[in-house]
């Protein structure tokens, strides 16, 4: 299953909505409307088998409704999900096992087949993949400890052949003898390798592989998940830039999910345990100089490092931004990618009936988790951090700490609110509330400057310790189901305080009761040591509870126990546990005053019991008649059955009295049972008191076989047997009647509650049937497919609903026709809301409490006690109903919005995360960032073009999530960092050339001519790469051949060597003419790539506003919404948002 995103414009008319896409093993597909409870469109693929995988289209500017599904074995379909429309599909001609979408590029897909990838680079809406851009298969085999990469095929060769060509190809090892670095460079220091302790049958091949995914912190990034290993994929190179490894004492992966706002792993593990894995910060720094002005820092480590601990120099992040070149040689390796470990959640104990499915994270907060287990139970835990000893350890205010943010230089240390009513309110810590987030817990992922005042300042760096958990638990249908029971039917009596409560019994001994107004476990009790095969309600409050098993193994004896359950406060009274008795208990009946209750068994007769005070009233005569099924009547003082004519009595005793029962009993009514021997004779016999008496015998007719089940109501007694056949007896016309159902063995019958209500369910091995006793007819039947779910159990909910218990543990709610088991959402009053949620309330709602959170444009004080009051004097039911909602809300958050630090924009981003807004959350990320810094700069240049408002004395910049939208320094450093740890990893000739490519790009010029010059002399480019460094060397030294270089780039880039053309201008510093080229080639993410890293602020922005117009162009209006908002142009923003 997978829930919609919420990645569009919310209003009345596209409100927030739940909808959810589900999938089965025989290739349906279906869209839900979660809150109604309806199908808003049901498809499949004709001829495919299961569904493998689905997706969400992730952008939904054109449509919300796109729905990308893996039709197993080959086929990849995207559907209009509203309307079961196939846009397009594409058949692969190998089995394929996942597929996944990359957060950056829309265009971007990566496929897994059986042993090896394929990457789709031209993904779109309007056409299969392939049509623009052939598919890219390579594969990852493992090679003396390293994962060797093999080169996927040539593009000039079609896709049918690349196909057969990647798959022979694949398989093979390459040989990289020829192609690897040179020996004088230390390789086994550089090359990722697996650890020594691990042997080559530990060494996983992609059919090992049990998840990829697209790191959403990091792009072209991609996790390649094992069982005990993780490979950090970069896809753009081809190659393996990190390893996570399990130590062998740790369960293995199971599942991982990569977080968006922070570089965070949380890893699932198959003995339930959640680990949190957050990568390391490089400390990628200057080696030369001594001086300790400033020092790059872990956001997050296990223990404090001091400024001693690193030789910085003060220059070392301006040479980032100035010219790198001059500094190249003393930039220190940098380091592997590690994800550092620090927390782990406790293992769960593991059994057969209770095993890890899987997890998930809210996609708002990225700090709640959910984790389900196959009993049903749901377990929600939460992300915290715990300050230690630091000089500073709120990680919160470590993004705006000591930052002029207000004209006054006041720093978040002295930061005061405005008094109101003449009381001074000071910053709540939002890390002290409930309702913070990831990026509020931990630092961005860049270094942190620190400021000493002299050499001998220590500066001790952000100490946290990360912990999880457990905040809730919710326990949902106990895993083997047993029986089902509905509590007495709504009557004039019970209208007050009636609620539609259903009890369920389990194999362990559990009983469980659900509120079927809202769906919510509200009693869980072990009352049983015994399987509980069967339940009686004998009143609003007490279950009568009956089960039996086996002695011990191989014996002969059975423990038969029967109980009374009090709900409100779970005592027990035993009423029969007999441990050693020869036949196992079958059924408990209570009758309809519950005055009585009878004991049948499978080998002898049966008991009788008064229920008031739990004596024994009888034991029958071991020559009693056993009992098949036996029933009591649904009112008291009833007429005798009348005798048939060839019916003689039962036995020379009319009456039976209790010789021992207690004297003074309390006055009782009579009631009358009647049940059917296994010969299919029917006996009839009255109670009253200590007294029973018999009332009649009716033999049975022919054709009929052993009853299982018999249901009375008026003057109709219905009975089902094994060979499938409906008998209805009418005791007034006095006439029996046999209808075949034609389904095989009737296993129970329920009657419908209501007066004149004759409907009765069939209960069959393989479904449910609804007849009309009265006209012997059926109304509706549900048939189960072959190797489908059984059902356990049936009854009715009302009069005209089924209830249908599963052996997977789930009640579904059928309606008349039995087709549909749905129920929608209840209204405002229908659930107990113990928290604010936008969903489950209607729109108009939903947005007025938006309104009032945001933004309160015609109040001069921003408050809730005006606003309400303005929504009484027009609609006090709708002021009562905002009031209710706004109680909801989590505990301190009125009070932070009306104090919130950075205004509106503060409250607008709380607001979007409150109401799980995706789109709105990342656009007032990023806007809030951006107006902090044009208000840091209010009094400098505003001319946005000529100002970069970006490179500023703010210590905080956006976390790589953001990308391309990032301060350009950092940017540029991380982008240094980058393609040399990338240099630390080539192994093949391809990987260099891409390294090498990188370097001329970000003008690296001297390192890029070490990698030509590493061509060994055997490789057949050997002479191409010497030309290639003899003529870069030139051009940095000598400037008379530009117009010639340039000229040559040009007509290589008009003959498809667009890279090519885009390095030889790069060189020449035409980086603005580079950038040009590949915004007319359509690499529009290469362009601002190389623009942001390389080009001045006033030529990147030029370069950005054309950015922007494609992106409009494109139907990615968000985007360039984000786009404009980085060049803090708002008047661009305003301009688009309207």
């Amino acid at each position: 299953v997978k829930w919609s995103l919420e990645n569009y414009h919310h209003s009345l008319g596209s409100p927030y909505s739940l909808r959810l896409a589900s999938a089965d093993q025989a290739g349906n597909v279906i869209i839900w409307n979660v809150h109604d409870g309806s199908v808003i469109a049901r498809f499949f693929k004709p001829g495919t088998s299961a569904v493998g995988h689905l997706e969400w289209f992730p952008s939904q500017q054109a449509s919300r409704d796109l729905l990308a599904v893996l039709h197993l074995p080959s086929t990849i379909i995207l559907w209009n999900a509203n309307t079961g429309t196939s846009l397009w599909q594409k058949a692969f001609q190998e089995p394929l096992k996942y597929f996944a979408f990359d957060p950056f590029s829309l265009s971007s897909v990566l496929v897994l087949t059986q042993d090896h990838l394929v990457h789709i680079t031209d993904f779109s809406t309007t056409h299969p993949p392939g049509q623009v851009n052939p598919l890219t298969a390579f594969g990852i085999q493992p090679n003396d400890n390293i994962f060797t990469l093999e080169e996927p095929p040539s593009d000039n060769v079609s896709t049918s052949e690349a196909s057969t060509k990647s798959r022979r190809f694949l398989m093979k090892v390459s040989n990289v003898s020829s192609k690897v670095k040179n020996s004088n460079k230390s390789d086994n220091a550089k090359r990722a390798s697996i650890p020594d302790s691990a042997t080559k049958q530990d060494e996983p091949s992609l059919s090992d592989c049990i998840q990829i995914r697209f790191s959403s912190a990091c792009r072209h990034h991609v996790f390649i998940v094992y069982a005990r290993s993780i490979i950090i994929f970069d896809l753009e190179m081809k190659m393996i830039i990190g390893q996570i490894n399990l130590e062998r004492n740790l369960s293995p992966f199971m599942q991982i999910y990569s977080c968006h706002q922070r570089n965070a792993l949380f890893c699932l593990h198959e003995n339930g345990s959640i680990s949190t894995r957050i990568r390391r910060v490089s400390s990628w720094i200057s080696s030369n100089s001594q001086d300790s002005k400033f020092h790059f820092l872990d956001s997050v480590s296990l223990s404090p490092r001091s400024s001693s601990d690193f030789g910085v120099g003060s220059d070392a992040l301006d040479n980032v931004n100035g010219n790198p070149d001059e500094s190249v040689n003393s930039w220190a390796s940098p380091e592997d990618i590690i994800y550092d470990i620090y927390h782990q959640t406790d293992s769960i104990r593991i059994t057969k009936s209770c095993r890890v499915i899987g997890f998930g994270c809210s996609p708002i907060t990225e700090s709640d988790i959910i984790l389900l287990l196959s009993d049903g139970r749901l377990l929600k835990w939460r992300l915290m951090t715990i300050p230690t000893s630091s000089t500073k350890s709120n990680l919160f205010d470590a993004s705006i700490l000591n930052s002029d943010i207000f004209s006054d230089g006041k720093s978040m240390d002295s930061l005061t609110l405005p008094k109101r009513n003449g009381i001074a309110n000071e910053v709540t810590d939002i890390k002290d509330t409930l309702w913070y987030s990831l990026s509020d817990l931990i630092a961005p992922h860049f270094p942190i400057r620190y400021y000493a005042a002299d050499k001998g300042d220590k500066v001790n760096q952000y100490v946290v310790d990360m912990k999880m958990i457990m905040t809730a638990l919710y326990c949902g249908g106990a895993t083997k189901p047993t029986c089902l029971r509905m509590c007495p039917p709504l009557t004039t009596k019970n209208l007050s305080f009636y609620k539609p409560l259903i009890a369920v019994g389990n194999s362990s001994g559990y009983i469980q009761t659900f509120d079927l107004s809202n769906g919510l476990l509200t009693r869980e009790f072990s009352a049983l040591t015994v399987p509980i095969k069967g339940i009686e309600w004998i009143g609003e409050t007490r279950l009568l509870l009956y089960g039996h098993s086996n002695a011990s193994l191989n014996s002969n004896t059975y423990r038969n126990e029967v109980v009374i359950l009090d709900l409100r406060n779970g005592y027990i009274n035993k009423i029969r546990d007999h441990s050693n008795e020869s036949s196992p208990l079958e059924s408990v009946k209570v009758s309809y005053l519950r005055q009585y209750f009878i004991v049948t068994f499978k080998d002898r007769p049966l008991e009788i019991w008064d229920l008031q005070n739990g004596n024994l009233i009888r034991d029958m005569p071991k020559n009693f008649p056993f009992p098949t099924s036996l029933v009591w009547h649904s009112s008291s003082n009833k007429k005798k059955l009348q005798h048939s004519d060839t019916s003689p009595s039962v036995d020379s005793e009319s009456s039976i009295t209790n010789e021992n029962s207690a004297s003074g009993q309390q006055s009782s009514s009579m009631e009358h049972f009647v049940y059917i021997s296994s010969e299919g004779v029917l006996y009839h016999f009255m109670i009253n008191g200590n007294t029973i008496k018999d009332g009649s015998k009716i033999p049975g007719g022919g054709g009929v076989s052993t009853v299982n089940d018999m249901v009375w109501k008026n003057d109709l007694i219905i009975m089902g047997d094994t060979d499938g056949s409906l008998i209805v007896w009418d005791l007034k016309a006095r006439l029996s009647r046999v209808v075949q159902s034609h389904r095989g063995s009737i296993r129970r019958l329920r009657i419908s509650p209501g007066k004149g209500n004759l409907k009765v369910a069939l209960l069959f091995n393989d479904g449910i049937d609804v007849w009309d006793a009265l006209h012997r007819e059926c109304l509706n039947s549900l048939k189960i497919n072959k190797g489908g779910l059984q059902i356990i159990d049936i009854d009715w909910v009302a009069s005209d609903k089924t209830i249908a218990l599963y052996e997977d543990g789930c009640m579904r709610i059928l309606d008349t026709t039995l087709n549909t088991a749905t129920s929608p959402i209840p209204l405002n009053d229908g659930l107990p809301y113990t928290s604010f949620n936008a969903y489950l309330i209607t729109p108009k709602i939903s947005f007025l409490v938006k309104q009032l959170l945001q933004h309160q444009p015609w109040n001069k004080t921003y408050g809730f006690s005006s606003p309400i009051d303005a929504i009484k004097e027009k609609d006090n039911g709708l002021a009562e109903t905002v009031m209710q909602q706004l109680s909801l809300l989590p505990d301190g958050m009125t009070n932070f919005l009306e104090n919130a630090p950075f205004g509106t924009a503060q409250r607008c981003l709380i607001t979007a995360k409150l109401f799980g807004d995706q789109s709105e959350t990342e656009f007032w990320t990023v806007a809030l960032h951006y107006l902090r810094i044009a208000h840091l700069n209010r009094n400098k240049d505003t001319n946005t073009k000529s100002a970069d408002l970006s490179s500023n004395n703010l210590d905080i910049s956006l976390d790589t999530c953001f990308d391309l939208l990032r301060n350009r320094k950092i940017f540029r450093k991380d982008q240094l960092e980058r393609v040399f740890l990338h240099d630390s990893k080539r192994i093949s000739y391809a990987q260099t050339s891409r390294c090498e490519c990188n370097l001329i790009l970000l003008g690296q010029v001297d390192h890029a001519i070490k990698l030509l010059l590493e061509t060994n002399p055997t490789d057949e480019n050997y002479y191409a790469d010497s030309l290639r460094a003899c003529l870069t060397a030139t051009i940095c030294t000598s400037g008379a051949a530009q117009s010639t270089v340039k000229l040559v780039a040009t007509n290589l880039i008009a003959n498809g060597r667009l890279y090519e053309g885009v390095q030889l201008l790069c060189l020449i510093g035409k980086n603005v003419d580079a950038c040009r080229y590949l915004q007319t080639y359509g690499e529009w993410d290469k362009a601002a790539w190389l623009a942001k890293a390389t080009l001045s602020y006033g030529d990147c922005y030029d370069m950005y506003r054309q950015w922007i117009d494609n992106l409009l162009n494109s139907t990615q209006e968000d985007h360039a919404i984000l786009v404009a908002l980085s060049l803090c142009d708002f008047s661009k923003v305003m301009e688009l948002l309207y």
